[in-house]
């Protein structure tokens, strides 16, 4: 017999107009006739242009001098300008963090998210609710409610709902770069507005991963002004780049790695290797098995909108560690390092199969609806950045930054390369050097170059090489079985 206990639901939180069910010890208060309802953990700032309160944001916004936004008591935005009817272009998405913002406008509220939307947002028309996701949406529903769910779970491993889609088909989510009006109901694209223009000078890219390198060690260097922060330390390029920003701030840091015993354990012989060299507070994290109980909680926590996977380590394994501290991770890099690029690609747009295939999505006639109608509004400058596009949008706004709410309780939990000024400067490296895999290396380098010429993705040595190029051969060779398989079935 499995628990019924519900998980706790931090940094969560529900908006409606009317009383509804929420998690025991969420606080509400009152907000132009909305009523919001949220964990304890997660701050709440009013938003102000000039005297005029016109909104809130719910969690955690990095102002320039270090300092969160909710710990000032307000947040002051533009006046409304040509292509940005609420005065946010300029002031909230200037900024590192995680948050949502939710403004008054004529017959409700326009909301918009974090360049990541990683503090996620979930809708439902019919229920005239905003939320964090759809387990709040539905919450206060007797335990048939959760083990139907529980039983009818179909994401695999890393898949997710593409294209503002969710778990419940009642239910939409605001993916990055899009806001909601609840006046209609209808989500919409708010950036870019125009096509991204490469790079087309080395100083323009050097300029690009020095600003890059500068705005994460500016965001480390508040992080852990706040509280003692936890790093994870990895063989990966996003690791290293946010490993790079805290030379100067190790005594307010700590470092953990998952001893994962499948192709990533090149990260555990890694780990001690840097351990040694540089001196670091360091703890390894075994990776327990979940059970029922385990995986049922952690999939209510994130609104079923991702599979239970992470449950190993972002909510067991980092579970052992002190809560009074923050938790950064490294994503949105991948942006910068063509993800999606494939050798094959020339200047058609592939086929919605061959991108349902790079996301790792069943070939669902919902699934080819939903990336086809994100291709219709979509903006690019050409294919590379349309992929690059696609994934911050779907896989790092639909899967990653849905599973932070799945993660271990701490004091934040934060994505420090998440700007919108990061994300744009990647989305214009030319695409010559985003091939050659340089800029993790150079973003390293302006802040620790002796870390940056580490090997990635293994340890160092022979026995590294060896590993790694068995790793590669594992991933190819499934990438290739999967494309003959799936050409079999049609």
């Amino acid at each position: 017999m499995h628990s019924t206990a519900r998980p706790p639901m931090h940094d969560q939180f529900i908006i409606t107009r009317v009383p509804r069910p929420m998690p025991e010890g969420f606080v509400t208060t009152q907000h132009f006739g909305w009523r919001c309802g949220v964990s304890p953990s997660l701050p709440v700032t009013e938003v102000r242009r000039g005297e005029i309160a016109v909104g809130w944001i719910l969690g955690w916004v990095i102002l320039e001098d270090g300092r969160f936004a909710h710990e000032t008591g307000s947040f002051e935005i533009s006046e409304p300008a040509p292509g940005d009817p609420d005065g946010v272009e300029e002031t909230l998405y200037a900024l590192a963090g995680r948050w949502a913002c939710f403004l008054v406008v004529a017959g409700g509220l326009r909301v918009y998210v974090d360049p990541s939307a990683s503090l996620g947002v979930v809708f439902s028309e019919e229920e005239s609710v905003i939320a964090s996701t759809t387990s709040i949406v539905n919450w206060g529903r007797d335990d048939s409610f959760g083990e139907g769910r529980y039983s009818r779970r179909v994401l695999k491993k890393n898949q997710f709902f593409p294209s503002g889609a969710t778990s419940d088909p009642a239910i939409g989510r605001v993916l990055p770069d899009h806001r909601l009006d609840t006046s209609t109901w209808a989500v919409d694209r708010h950036w870019p507005a125009a096509p991204l223009a490469r790079f087309t000078k080395q100083s323009e890219v050097d300029a690009a991963t020095t600003e890059i390198a500068t705005s994460t060690s500016a965001v480390m260097a508040a992080l852990t002004s706040h509280t003692t922060t936890i790093l994870p330390l990895t063989s990966g390029r996003d690791s290293r780049i946010i490993m790079s920003a805290v030379r100067d701030r190790l005594a307010n840091c700590e470092f953990v790695t998952f001893e994962y015993h499948d192709f990533r354990k090149a990260d555990t012989a890694y780990a001690r290797a840097v351990v040694g060299r540089y001196g670091l507070r360091h703890r390894l994290l075994t990776i327990p098995t979940p059970d029922d109980d385990d995986r049922r909680t952690y999939l209510e926590a994130i609104g079923y909108d991702a599979n239970e996977g992470k449950a190993r380590d972002f909510y067991l394994a980092a579970g052992e560690l002190p809560s009074d501290r923050g938790w950064v991770t490294g994503y949105v890099g991948e942006v910068g390092r063509g993800y999606f690029w494939r050798e094959t690609d020339s200047d058609a747009i592939p086929a919605t199969d061959d991108l349902l295939e790079r996301m790792r999505l069943d070939h669902t006639p919902e699934n080819t609806q939903a990336v086809e109608q994100w291709l219709e509004t979509a903006v690019f400058a050409d294919v590379p950045q349309m992929l690059d596009l696609l994934y911050q949008e779907q896989r790092q706004g639909a899967w990653a930054s849905t599973q932070l709410y799945g993660a271990a309780p701490f004091v934040f939990s934060i994505i420090p390369l998440n700007t919108r000024r990061n994300i744009e400067n990647m989305l214009r490296l030319p695409i010559a050097y985003v091939k050659s895999g340089q800029m993790p290396r150079d973003i390293a380098r302006v802040g620790w170059p002796d870390l940056a010429e580490l090997p990635y993705d293994r340890q160092p040595g022979w026995q590294g090489r060896l590993e790694y190029a068995a790793f590669i051969l594992r991933r190819d060779g499934g990438r290739l079985f999967r494309r003959i398989t799936r050409t079999k079935s049609r």
